[in-house]
């Protein structure tokens, strides 16, 4: 897929947030608290965070916090190239660091190009991590220590850019990522072949459609038909704990994520109003427990869901057309 087909998939992921980015710092010695206090919060579930912004002869600075150690990757697809200092193009440069300035990583080029790709970095424990994207040649130096420093030179290109960051290390060739063995809330148990022959068949009623569930484990999985575009409302309704914290998420016959969410209904329960389907065919409701999100490649194709659920719970299922 071109990199403008990936943007388009990655714009259209549930439940994330755009932050803005307000005009960069050019100096070449603001302090790492002048940094941190820069930050934009880009807003990162278990599974995948994204956020936008622009950056010239400056920097563009994210904070962002992670729930699980291990692999991930973080992306800067340039959306937008303009005229900079001397050039026009999409030489980015990507470092991360931890709350306390010391260097994780950074990368210049990435694999598709001049843009950058940190591709299955490790983050070795939860919590507060910041991303910082300048333009070529806007280096950071380090002191012995490996903590921030300074700039090393003001940026000659000015982009503006989508970043994104996933659970996970990406295969290169094929654009999936290996995430099987390290997803943070526990292996994967059901993959797409398993969501499917999981899945309960029902026929949607003309106006409302109710089915009872449990979630004792894993997942529960519900298919249906449609015979043409539609909007839906579907909800769940949690009955039997206080606690419980569902997720609900629809795909299309191909394994494609369609729409997902968390909390969107009553308390912690999950609710999509409106999901538009926008062709005939079936489709796959699929209700777990937090943290059991949907893990995804970088196309939104499933590849699994854990069996991990934090609470156990009945529900109800509500299915109709959107109001």
């Amino acid at each position: 897929m071109s990199p403008s087909g990936r943007v388009a998939r990655i714009a259209a992921i549930a439940g994330v947030i755009v932050a803005a980015l307000i005009a960069p710092v050019t100096g070449l010695s603001q302090s790492w608290e002048e940094l941190r206090a820069s930050a934009q919060t880009l807003d990162f579930e278990p599974i995948v965070g994204y956020a936008s912004g622009e950056v010239a002869d400056g920097q563009a600075v994210f904070r962002f916090n992670v729930e699980g150690s291990g692999p991930h990757t973080i992306e800067v697809i340039v959306t937008d190239v303009r005229q900079g200092i001397e050039h026009a193009d999409e030489d980015t440069v990507l470092y991360v660091f931890d709350e306390d300035g010391y260097v994780i990583d950074w990368n210049d080029d990435g694999p598709y190009g001049l843009a950058s790709m940190l591709n299955g970095v490790d983050l070795p424990w939860p919590g507060i991590y910041y991303a910082i994207v300048t333009t070529y040649p806007r280096f950071i130096e380090t002191d012995d220590a490996d903590r921030f420093a300074a700039f090393t030179a003001p940026g000659l290109s000015s982009v503006a850019f989508d970043i994104t960051i996933e659970f996970g290390t990406r295969d290169i060739e094929f654009g999936l990522y290996d995430q099987y063995d390290d997803f943070p809330y526990g292996d994967i148990v059901y993959d797409w072949d398993a969501i499917v022959a999981r899945a309960d068949v029902i026929e949607l009623e003309p106006l409302t459609t109710s089915i009872a569930g449990n979630i004792d484990a894993g997942i529960d999985v519900i298919a249906f038909d449609v015979d043409g575009p539609v909007e839906l409302r579907i909800e769940v309704v949690i009955e039997t704990s206080d606690h419980a914290d569902s997720i609900l998420a629809i795909f299309d016959a191909d394994g494609y994520l369609v729409d997902e969410d968390d909390d969107g209904g009553i308390s912690l329960a999950s609710m999509l109003d409106p999901v538009y389907l926008p062709a005939a065919g079936r489709y796959y409701v699929v209700v777990s427990a937090y943290p059991n999100f949907a893990e995804t490649d970088w196309d939104d194709f499933l590849l699994g869901y854990s069996d991990y659920a934090e609470a156990y719970f009945d529900y109800s299922l509500i299915i109709e057309r959107a109001r």
